[in-house]
């Protein structure tokens, strides 16, 4: 997505007859410009989002299987049918 807007943007400013203060020249740029404003701030969000999960990963896995193990159980008791019912 990140990729695709960024190449809309360009598209748009070049071969589409650029922007001006107005907007841009060309049916065609108007399509692309609204194509990049969609795509560059989605595309954005979801790079930052996977760089985050990527680290969290990573981290996760230089402590070791252990630590996941339990962070795996734990998200599991917190949030499993038994959270609150103790018999």
């Amino acid at each position: 997505m990140l990729v695709a807007g960024v190449l809309t943007a360009l598209l748009t400013a070049t071969v589409f007859g650029g922007v001006s203060r107005q907007g841009p020249h060309t049916n065609a740029g108007w399509l692309s410009l609204i194509v990049a404003l969609m795509c560059l701030p989605f595309g954005l969000m979801l790079f930052a989002l996977g760089a985050a999960k990527w680290f969290r990963n990573r981290r996760i896995a230089r402590r070791g299987p252990r630590l996941a193990a339990a962070l795996f159980m734990g998200g599991l008791a917190l949030w499993g049918p038994a959270s609150g019912a103790r018999r």
